[in-house]
């Protein structure tokens, strides 16, 4: 076990982070949407902690308030649900290891669907082997065959998202090249660590999906929760000070994609 900063309590083990959280049960549970039990919120927790003991090793102040955090938008920690994480971050400097809250890309599209108007959103990665067509403008359209099972897929080109309205209008495409990705990953504090380098293909999908809600006809509460999703996770994984917020949007207009040009030898999952 690493020595504790002093004046810093650090987790420790499993058995203290359920006491840790136990306690504040009451406090969960009122910020946890009706449906949703502590008790089956913090097992998800303790699950996932389990499954990477480096969670262990961070403050007891940062994994509450993250924990708080995930509560207060009603999302479950269980990775097998896949709606939010705890992502450790390392010591700086006089800065301890620290916790910090990160939603994934399915809780983005949970936040969103809450809006009532969004059906579905949809988000895949495309590979160089993938037969993949994308037409933009008034006639938009988007065909993606992932290449066979067994055949090698080869490198990343691009990553989409679709937003089906529960209205029935016409789905919004939202499609971002991989050099875009690699561009955004590389102007990260968190390119060389955390979720960029262990979940890149997540990454890009959650990428794409936050572009695709600049343009979604959102209300304030939920531009707020999604804000509030993403807040704790741009303060330590987000663009350098320095760089741009976004890459340019890909313009209206026709554009079609058969033969893809060859990608990064890197490939992702």
């Amino acid at each position: 076990m690493k020595a504790e900063t002093p004046g810093v309590k650090l987790v420790g083990d499993l058995d203290s982070l359920k006491k840790l959280l136990e306690v504040r049960a009451n406090t969960i549970q009122n910020l946890l949407p009706r449906h949703m039990r502590a008790e089956k919120f913090i097992d998800g927790i303790i699950v996932l902690v389990s499954k990477k003991p480096e969670l262990l090793q961070v403050t007891e102040k940062s994994i509450v308030e993250a924990v708080m955090t995930g509560a207060e938008l009603g999302v479950d920690f269980n990775p097998n649900v896949g709606l939010a994480y705890l992502i450790p971050y390392p010591a700086r400097n006089d800065r301890p290891p620290l916790a910090v809250f990160s939603i994934g890309y399915k809780g983005l599209i949970e936040l969103a669907r809450r809006s009532g108007i969004i059906h579905v959103i949809e988000t895949s990665v495309v590979y160089h082997k993938d037969e993949f067509n994308l037409t933009l403008g008034t006639e938009q359209r988007l065909v993606h065959i992932p290449a066979s099972p067994n055949v090698e897929r080869g490198a990343p080109v691009g990553v989409y998202a679709i937003a089906n309205f529960i209205s029935g209008a016409k789905p919004l495409i939202e499609w971002l090249p991989w050099g875009d990705v690699e561009h955004i990953k590389g102007l990260s504090r968190g390119k060389k660590e955390g979720p960029w380098v262990h979940f890149p293909g997540q990454m890009a999908r959650k990428v794409v999906i936050r572009r695709l809600i600049n343009y979604l006809p959102l209300s304030t509460e939920i531009r707020g929760q999604i804000g509030k999703a993403v807040e704790a996770e741009d303060e330590y994984f987000g663009l350098e000070e320095n760089g741009p917020k976004e890459t340019k949007r890909l313009g209206e207009g026709t554009m079609s994609f058969g033969k893809k040009e060859e990608g990064q030898n890197e490939d992702f999952s």
